[in-house]
């Protein structure tokens, strides 16, 4: 049968919207810019110092940031006011609103810039994370391990040696992060995923997974592996199980038997995907600890702080970017984006995460233990922001609904769970009041014995 097609007069399309781009925003990630002002006092601010000015002028200074926002059209509304450069930094020209549109695959989304001069009251500019805050603590560590004169080549390769082919896995003793080297073996440096439609995406480098739980990996939903694939994890002293001497560092090798991503998924959030390994690890792998629902109680000032992480990258670089604030709490709570670190000597080791990256995990470093925070989805989102993923603290109840569902498809219930990390030895800023064992919020203690509670 035949179809005739008539006319029936003008098609009206839609216009594209949030709903069809998930995880698309634009935001103006800004900071107080003094204009004039003396004789500033240092206060602190929950988790950061600033210097107070009472009688000083300001404005909002920054960079627009984007996500989901592929090839991105600027147009800027009101250009005697500011403007937007190629990297999206914005240069004010006067006081005033600066207006924009961006515009990508047929969305397009507003913008407005505050770039008012505000004074005649009191102007906080930041200076740095209290000392014995979380954000503090963490870049004063990283401060300690990264030293001036380093190097990507000598100091910032987890192997000086990895050979696929005969297992070879030499650590690099050099390696800016190697005091807590037996943290690293997590960190799985390969996999047998192959596809033969397209050779180019077969490369064991690729693909990352990050062991979560002794039996239980994470990688990214958009860049999976599957059931039947084989990671290997290394670990760091040269003997063997039984004690014997070995030539390199010891290698385990596990299969997937059930791998799940959960049903709300759209490319590409939630980027999360669990798969259940045949075998549990032994206890010298340690599994990474997930981010904490209620992280942003310890660390409410990371727009400013910009905490430092160390993110891996397919070849098994140890990266250094910061945590971007500037966002709602919801927001950060779903989702992270990393930036440039504020310390000179850590840019040596803001690599550009590139195509292969994805599904590689970035972690806090806290007491010497690894905080998984996410793992890779895109990388250079803008010129500001170089990396971005699914928070795992927004999502500690899917995963593990998705350890247990990648058990069911392996036809084993192993019990396990995810472990969140107990940040409950630093200073708290949340609106309760919290300690080792108790919990309060509007009068109400909650105690338990021995065991971090997490809220959501």
């Amino acid at each position: 049968m035949a179809l005739k097609l008539t006319s029936g007069g003008k098609m009206n399309m839609r216009n594209i919207t949030l709903a069809d781009r998930v995880g698309a925003f634009v935001s103006y990630d800004a900071v107080a810019e003094l204009i004039t002002g003396t004789d500033p006092v240092a206060v602190a601010v929950q988790d950061a110092n600033f210097l107070r000015y009472t009688n000083g002028t300001s404005y909002l200074k920054g960079s627009v940031s984007t996500a989901n926002m592929p090839a991105v059209e600027l147009t800027n509304l009101n250009p005697e006011v500011a403007t937007v450069s190629y990297d999206y930094s914005v240069d004010r020209l006067r006081s005033g609103i600066c207006r924009l549109i961006l515009k990508s695959n047929g969305l397009a989304l507003p913008l407005e810039l505050d770039l008012r001069t505000t004074g005649g009251t009191t102007t906080d500019i930041y200076d740095s994370p209290v000392a014995d805050s979380l954000s503090g603590v963490i870049n004063s560590q990283f401060a300690t391990r990264i030293t001036a004169g380093m190097s990507i080549n000598l100091n910032g390769r987890l192997y000086s040696e990895k050979t696929h082919a005969t297992s070879v896995y030499k650590r690099q003793p050099n390696v800016w992060c190697n005091d807590i080297v037996d943290q690293l073996f997590c960190i799985s440096p390969y996999n047998d995923y192959s596809n033969p439609n397209k050779p180019q995406e077969t490369n064991p480098n690729n693909r990352a997974g990050t062991l979560i739980t002794p039996q239980h990996v994470l990688v990214a939903a958009h860049y999976p592996l599957f059931v039947g694939n084989t990671l290997r994890f290394v670990k760091g002293n040269r003997l063997k199980e039984d004690g014997t001497e070995y030539p390199n560092n010891f290698v385990y090798e596990r299969t997937i038997t059930g791998a799940v991503t959960d049903a709300s998924y759209s490319p590409i959030y939630p980027d999360l995907r669990v798969c259940t390994l045949n075998a549990p690890l032994t206890q010298d792998i340690i599994p990474a600890q997930v981010m904490p629902a209620n992280w942003l109680d310890y660390m409410p000032q990371i727009a400013h702080n910009k905490t430092d992480t160390l993110l891996l990258d397919a070849e098994e670089k140890a990266l250094v970017w910061a945590i971007s604030g500037g966002r709602s709490q919801e927001s950060m709570r779903k989702y992270f984006y990393f930036v440039d670190s504020l310390a000179n000597e850590r840019k040596v080791f803001n690599e550009q995460p590139i195509s292969g990256d994805s599904g590689n995990p970035v972690f806090l470093i806290v007491d010497g233990k690894l905080v998984l925070l996410t793992v890779l989805t895109a990388g250079q989102l803008t010129n500001a922001i170089k990396a971005s993923g699914t928070s795992t603290s927004g999502h500690i109840a899917m995963l593990n609904a998705l350890i247990a569902a990648a058990d069911a498809e392996a036809g084993i219930s192993t019990g396990y769970t995810v472990t969140p990390a107990d940040f409950t030895s630093y200073p708290y800023y949340g609106t309760g009041t919290t300690s080792a064992n108790t919990l309060t919020f509007a009068g109400e203690t909650l105690t338990f014995a021995g065991t971090p509670l997490t809220y959501n």
